[in-house]
């Protein structure tokens, strides 16, 4: 949640194949987050982007921007904190 990217190599050499702890050395959460190369090269375009073409691209492959949501939505929510009745609501009738 601190916005590091990891290959699945690198983290399995990291952690020894172990689990990563709830939180790490500064209380931080050590969520995980899969993406595909599509999800990923849309997730360097949005936090590298000026915020007026933030959200200037397209993905078509449904699989990818599944992926992409989740893992935008769950960074956003672990740093507020808080979840939002809107979003609860639409995931109700989703």
């Amino acid at each position: 949640m601190n916005g590091n990217i990891i290959c699945g190599d690198c983290l399995r050499k990291k952690t020894g194949n172990l689990a990563l702890p709830e939180v790490d050395a500064y209380s931080a959460r050590n969520i995980l987050m899969p993406l595909d190369s599509t999800s990923l090269a849309a997730l360097r375009y949005i936090s590298g982007a000026p915020l007026s073409r933030s959200f200037a691209f397209s993905v078509s492959n449904g699989d990818s921007l599944a992926l992409l949501g989740k893992a935008t939505e769950t960074f956003l929510l672990n740093h507020l904190e808080r979840s939002f009745d809107t979003l609860e609501f639409y995931r109700a009738v989703q």
